[in-house]
């Protein structure tokens, strides 16, 4: 397990705020930025976060500020922060106008809105990946729907975390999700994955940095039937598995000049064929895992590879987990509407530990309706039986306490 800090310093070893006064600073937008916030402070930043929630373990250890229209308000919360190289996080894929006009203003640290734009696209990732002969799940636009089957998927062109995902089936009719714009993409019965990259500015220059399992609407979580929930790692494949994973990276780095870190989901239908799902262009959920897998900072190589300039010397912490330990995390969602409660005896996860903990700890009183996320658990143990096992009961305790 991480060892506690030094005396006289606080949870994290660092000053409120996420750093020294000296620490480079970076902003970081998205719908929860406090595990991108929190691997920023580990890699020697000093952070101030634009979410949604605030919560409260953010608000320890950096500047935080919460945007209530969300995404469209994270433009003008922005212009009104003091001036440093922006980051974003999850689910502002689904915003390019949003990344647009940040960037008009500052310096934005990840993928450009014209490339979110295009690897966003189904139809434009896939002939990317068929033209070279990489598989990947077919798509259909929505203007040619298949047969109502079961055999594909009907999903949201700017979904996030699984959001408005169906089998398309006569029950689908009535979805939400065809009153957006959708696509639709064949289904897979195979197990969920993930990898996460790095990109640099030299398009042969890509960092595989490993695998984890996706968890998916486990019910257990309370999550909605095809939402992420979780993932669980490391995981390995066999070697053409291997092979394929690394070669979709690197084909979609170079075809779209991705930059940074992103991810790639794949549905696994066999050890040697993970077939891609989608794109992620930025800093992904399980970022955080590989980072305490590996024992080593992911943020710092992603702000240099996306064009900031940093001090040759950064101080920084790492978190390691045990070696040969499997590390995981779950998100536990309202199983009907609640109400915070008083949340000041949860052990919380600071950026430098401890794990087994909780983290996007919501504050007292905060209403959390039905379907909504109300914490993240992480903890590390010997096997992944073990650690999912573990996460479960934990995931049981906090149901109760709501």
């Amino acid at each position: 397990m991480p060892t506690a800090p030094p005396p006289g310093t606080d949870s994290s070893g660092r000053a409120p705020g996420g750093g020294s006064s000296s620490a480079p600073a970076v902003m970081i937008i998205g719908a929860s930025a406090r595990a991108a916030a929190f691997s920023a402070i580990r890699a020697g930043f000093q952070t101030t976060c634009v979410d949604q929630f605030a919560d409260v373990d953010l608000q320890q250890f950096s500047d935080t500020v919460r945007v209530k229209n969300y995404p469209t308000g994270v433009v003008s919360q922005v212009e009104q922060l003091p001036e440093m190289p922006v980051l974003y996080s999850g689910a502002m894929e689904n915003h390019p106008k949003v990344l647009r006009a940040i960037a008009a203003k500052r310096q934005l640290l990840g993928n450009d809105w014209q490339t979110v734009e295009a690897v966003r696209d189904p139809r434009q990732v896939h002939d990317a990946l068929t033209k070279v002969k990489v598989p990947c799940l077919n798509i259909r636009a929505n203007s040619k729907p298949p047969p109502p089957d079961g055999s594909w998927m009907l999903k949201p062109l700017h979904g996030a975390g699984g959001r408005g995902i169906a089998v398309w089936d006569e029950n689908a009719a009535a979805s939400p999700t065809l009153r957006e714009p959708h696509y639709f993409q064949k289904r897979s019965h195979g197990e969920a994955i993930s990898a996460v990259f790095v990109a640099h500015q030299d398009p042969f220059s890509i960092r595989y940095v490993g695998l984890t399992r996706q968890l998916i609407g486990l019910p257990e979580l309370n999550a909605p039937s095809f939402g992420w929930c979780g993932s669980l790692g490391p995981i390995a494949l066999d070697v053409g598995g291997e092979i394929l994973v690394r070669r979709t990276g690197s084909v979609l780095a170079h075809q779209f000049g991705l930059r940074g870190l992103f991810g790639c989901d794949f549905m696994l239908e066999a050890p040697d064929r993970p077939l891609l799902v989608e794109v992620n262009p930025r800093y992904t959920a399980s970022v955080e895992l590989l980072e305490i897998l590996c024992g080593f900072n992911l943020m710092r190589e992603h702000c240099a590879a996306t064009g900031m300039a940093l001090p040759e010397e950064m101080e920084e912490n790492v978190l390691t987990a045990p070696s040969g330990a499997t590390v995981g995390k779950v998100v536990v969602f309202a199983g009907q509407d609640s109400v915070a409660p008083d949340t000041s005896s949860w052990v919380r996860m600071t950026p430098v530990g401890p794990v087994p903990a909780l983290a996007d700890v919501p504050e007292e009183g905060t209403l959390l309706p039905q379907g909504t996320p109300v914490c993240t658990l992480l903890a590390a143990a010997k096997t992944e039986d073990e650690c999912r096992r573990y996460l479960l009961r934990r995931a049981a305790e906090v149901t109760r306490w709501l």
